[in-house]
Formats: C-alpha cells, sequence, structure tokens
C-alpha cells in the first residue's frame, strides 16, 4: 500500500498558531520569521475572523487528494441512506485509475457493491482514489464530468474564487485550487454543512473496518487507516496534535497539502496549507497502515 505521507508544516503551523505568543502583535511578522516553506498557507480565526497569515492565498495551485473534500461533500448531501449497499464499483473506474502510478486506495474490487458510509471512510482515512470514482459514477448516473460539474458549482456557491476540478479524486494535476479557497471549504463543511457532525465524526476517525466482500485483496473484512497523523494519537508520535480537529491531507511528486480545522480552548481555526516540500519533514518518517 502507498506510503503514508506525514504533514509536517501542518504541525509546525498549528504550534506556532496556539502557542501564547501569537496572540499578539503581528501575526504576518511572526509567522514569516518562522521561514515557511510551503508555497501557500492561509490561517484564519473562525470566531473573529482575523486571517493570522497569508502566504501565496490566492495562488492556484494543484490540488491533489484535497480535491476528495468536495466529493465527500456532495456525497453527503446527496445520499439520503448511507448505509444503503447501492453504490457499484463498476470497472471503468478501475481502468481510470490503472493509469496512474501508485495511487492511494482501500482495496475495492471491481464489482463489489458498497454504502455510502464505506466510501465515505475510505475516501477520508487512506485517501482512497476509487472511492471518490466510484462515488462519482454513481452519483453522476454513470457520467462522472456531470459530478465534476456539481463539484465545481458547489465550489462556487462556497466562495471559491480560483478553484477549478477536473475529476474527483485529484489525481489529475489539472485539479487546481488556493490556500483561501481550500480554507472556505473545510469552513464550510465543519461548522455550516448539515452533516458537519457525522463529518466530524469521520476526520477523527483513525481506522474503519470494510466489511467482508467488498476487498480485492482479501475475502473477509479488513481495516484501512488515516493518512492524517495530526489527529492519530498511536501511530502520530511527533506529529500528534490535540487541538487538530479533523482534515484532509493531499500530494502529489514531492510536495503535500492539509486543509483542516483546530480548536484550543475557545478558540477555533482553519488553515490550509498547499505544497509543502517533502523535505520539510524533519523527522523523516513514514508510515504503513
Amino acid at each position: 500500500m502507498k506510503k503514508i505521507l506525514s504533514l509536517l508544516v501542518a504541525g509546525m503551523l498549528s504550534v506556532c498558531l496556539f502557542s501564547t505568543t501569537v496572540l499578539a502583535g503581528s501575526f504576518q511578522t511572526q509567522f514569516d520569521q518562522l521561514g515557511v516553506s510551503a508555497e501557500g498557507v492561509y490561517i484564519e480565526n473562525l470566531d473573529t475572523g482575523v486571517v493570522m497569515y497569508e502566504k501565496n492565498a490566492h495562488t492556484p495551485m494543484a490540488a491533489a487528494s484535497l480535491t476528495k473534500l468536495v466529493t465527500t461533500m456532495i456525497l453527503l448531501e446527496k445520499t439520503e441512506d448511507l448505509d444503503a449497499r447501492t453504490f457499484e464499483a463498476v470497472g471503468s473506474v478501475f481502468d481510470i485509475i490503472s493509469q496512474y502510478d501508485s495511487p492511494s486506495h482501500a482495496d475495492i474490487k471491481r464489482g463489489a457493491t458498497l454504502t455510502g458510509r464505506e466510501l465515505l471512510y475510505a475516501m477520508m482515512l487512506p485517501s482512497a482514489n476509487e472511492a471518490a470514482y466510484i462515488v462519482a459514477y454513481n452519483i453522476g448516473k454513470g457520467n462522472v464530468s456531470n459530478f465534476v460539474y456539481l463539484m465545481n458549482a458547489k465550489a462556487k456557491q462556497m466562495g471559491c474564487l480560483n478553484t477549478k476540478f477536473t475529476d474527483p479524486c485529484g489525481l489529475d494535476p489539472n485539479n487546481m485550487t488556493t490556500a483561501y479557497d481550500m480554507a472556505q471549504i473545510i469552513k464550510y463543511m465543519s461548522t455550516y454543512m448539515e452533516q458537519r457532525d457525522l463529518f466530524a465524526q469521520v476526520c477523527k476517525t483513525t481506522k474503519f473496518t470494510m466489511p467482508a466482500g467488498v476487498g480485492f485483496s482479501t475475502a473477509n473484512e479488513y481495516s484501512i487507516w488515516t493518512t492524517d497523523l495530526l489527529i492519530d494519537e498511536t501511530r502520530g508520535d511527533m506529529y500528534y496534535r490535540d487541538y487538530t480537529q479533523g482534515g484532509k491531507t493531499g500530494s502529489l511528486e514531492e510536495w503535500q497539502n492539509f486543509a483542516a480545522w483546530h480548536q484550543k480552548g475557545d478558540m477555533r481555526f482553519v488553515s490550509a496549507v498547499l505544497h509543502a516540500s517533502n523535505t520539510a519533514d524533519k523527522f523523516q518518517q513514514q508510515y504503513y497502515p
């Protein structure tokens, strides 16, 4: 299974974000002095609306698997019964995924029939690309392009200014977003979306059991794990942060993305970090589920 990349820069920003020194003076100056290496960053206090730090916040960059946040949103908003086993894993989905090198997956087999809840966890925990395409194919009535149209319409409704999706999972590098736009998406999903409590529950889950009969490598039930080490106390080691409430990872090439929301005491924040180089990971940890 694909290596799970750790989001060190996001963790570093979160630590600085909640330090007492950051509560006074110029937020921008203090973060600039840290020498933040990520290409795009946006951090906002949800209670005051104060932008605590931004760097190239409106510059479009490849979204990678942050794309799955909007796919997840549409799944939650358009599926009445998440436990109905109605989502078919058609072969064409796997033909598309196979064109990419080592895409992240949840080991779902061709022809399996899944529930919306299983696909929800598959997208948000191991960042399964086949799960995102299965959702898009079924909600799009057999046409993934129809679903991508819904994604772009939804992004505009949330106030995204420079976001454009081309697929439901983020494998296509032409999926573009900005740190500002991703912060608006995570803000909506964690604060205003009707299904926000379920979304928060999923984001805080570190392991989920997939049922027997849907897996490619085994006929038995099996476990899938989160890629978000900031919320996984058992595997996160030095990355774990108790104030991170949830979020989504993403990576292509030699960089990583992360969008999340945080709470410490009465303070609530959203953050988005785009294109943080893998070399910024001073611990150089690689994790496998």
